[in-house]
């Protein structure tokens, strides 16, 4: 959690099509911030832009829409963030990297709890169970369970798989 004081601001963008391995380049940073505690991150997807080609994306037209510029943005503690760069810079092969001081004017205190939204569920609910893997000998009546009923007395005639009820 970020305090009031000063602090790093970190911008990526990259282009969508953008891939380190089998992922998409924003993705992989992402990631790898959340797995190294940063603070705050974010990706905003562009609706229309160019970068260092000087070729014209827009989200509009599907012809242009491949490579529309994406923002990775994070904001981190000023001690923090030249650890975090080598990977990021090996990660952004081919992006645009900056980096800007920044002062944060109102921060989490260390022990303030996150507010929690308590979700309050209303209505009926139905309980459907459906079995898979069971066939009916009446090509009529395909809804018939042909299961075998199993006892306590009789764990021979246990199903293998499946469910170990039967209707009745």
């Amino acid at each position: 959690m970020l305090k009031a004081g000063p602090a790093q601001k970190v911008t990526i963008v990259v282009g969508e099509a953008s891939r380190h391995g089998h992922e998409a380049v924003y993705v992989a940073v992402l990631n790898y911030l959340f797995y190294h505690d940063v603070a705050d991150a974010f990706v905003t997807k562009a609706e229309a832009g160019f970068g260092g080609d000087h070729q014209m994306q827009s989200a509009r037209f599907l012809e242009t829409s491949l490579n529309v510029p994406i923002k990775i943005e994070f904001v981190e503690e000023s001690a923090k963030v030249p650890a975090l760069m080598p990977k990021l810079l090996e990660l952004v092969a081919d992006g645009f990297v900056s980096v800007q001081d920044i002062t944060i004017v109102k921060g989490l205190e260390a022990g303030a709890p996150l507010p929690v939204r308590s979700a309050v569920l209303s209505g009926t609910a139905k309980l459907v169970r459906i079995f898979v893997g069971e066939r009916s000998s009446k090509a009529c009546a395909p809804t018939t369970w042909l299961g075998r009923r199993y006892t306590a007395a009789s764990p021979a005639t246990a199903p293998t798989g499946g469910s170990t009820r039967s209707r009745a």
